[in-house]
């Protein structure tokens, strides 16, 4: 269900609900609308107007770019505009949309912002693994961590599609091209 969805049934939940339902619906409904800068008329807007998101590197761009064109099924255009305050580098990008396909936008991207960095995590720790980047005998004191069955076998699999490329094999591929 997408976010326009979810405000228009909180938000007849808040109308119709029972007297708790219906304070909880209108409570809930109030701190969306709040986090997402949205008011009640615009809820209900089919009208598309320019709305910038922020965005922080090229990865969170690329992300940012695909919900973009998933919520406004790529009918709507948008371009990146920088803007430059003191060292920070604030990016933008924006879209036609309306107000609700702008909630839409802003909760997924929170999302997937978030769950993209846990799985770049697990990337991580299956590439150090993988390649073993570690050493051979843990430091004194160093105890190794323990994980969970399931960030075993999440381990495992992602380490099967890395590649099996090693330095010491980059090393003697290098010395054949050297003595040919």
């Amino acid at each position: 269900m997408d976010k326009l969805e979810l405000l228009k049934k909180v938000k007849a939940l808040a109308e119709r609900g029972e007297r708790g339902e219906a304070v909880a619906a209108e409570a809930t409904l109030a701190r969306l609308m709040e986090k997402y800068g949205i008011s009640e008329e615009e809820l209900g807007e089919e009208t598309r107007r320019r709305y910038d998101f922020t965005f922080h590197g090229s990865e969170q761009k690329r992300l940012l770019r695909q919900i973009v064109y998933k919520v406004t099924n790529g009918g709507h255009a948008y371009e990146l505009r920088y803007n430059y305050s003191g060292r920070k580098c604030k990016t933008q990008l924006g879209a036609d949309c309306t107000a609700a396909e702008k909630v839409e936008i802003e909760y997924l991207f929170d999302f997937y912002t978030a769950l993209y960095e846990r799985e770049r995590e697990a990337f991580l720790a299956a590439f150090i693994q993988k390649h073993e980047l570690y050493p051979d005998t843990p430091p004194e004191g160093v105890e190794p961590q323990r994980i969970s069955d399931e960030e075993y076998y999440k381990m495992l699999n992602l380490m099967r599609g890395m590649s099996d490329e090693s330095p010491r094999r980059a090393i003697e591929e290098y010395k054949e091209e050297v003595s040919a």
